[in-house]
């Protein structure tokens, strides 16, 4: 396995404590953390804040869990590196 492959799965187990509801930290960031984390930067459905979409389907979108597993790997750092600020 290489190194990059490596820190992305380390990326992705530690993003999943926190945003997936079976994880162990998913209870430590509040309603706005998560929420900022799952519409600025989970993109599994796509960049949310620049679709044109009514309030209803963001809603919807924002919090099926596809769309944070489904993201790149660059948003997972991003998400990965907001987490770790958050709760510094």
């Amino acid at each position: 396995m290489n190194k990059d492959t490596t820190i992305e799965k380390t990326t992705r187990k530690y993003v999943m404590k926190y945003l997936h509801w079976t994880g162990e930290k998913h209870d430590v960031l509040n309603g706005d953390q998560e929420s900022h984390l799952r519409y600025y930067l989970a993109d599994g459905f796509g960049n949310l804040s620049e679709q044109d979409l009514d309030n209803e389907s963001i809603q919807d979108m924002m919090w099926d869990w596809s769309h944070v597993r489904d993201s790149s790997a660059q948003a997972f750092s991003k998400m990965a590196g907001y987490i770790l600020k958050e709760v510094a």
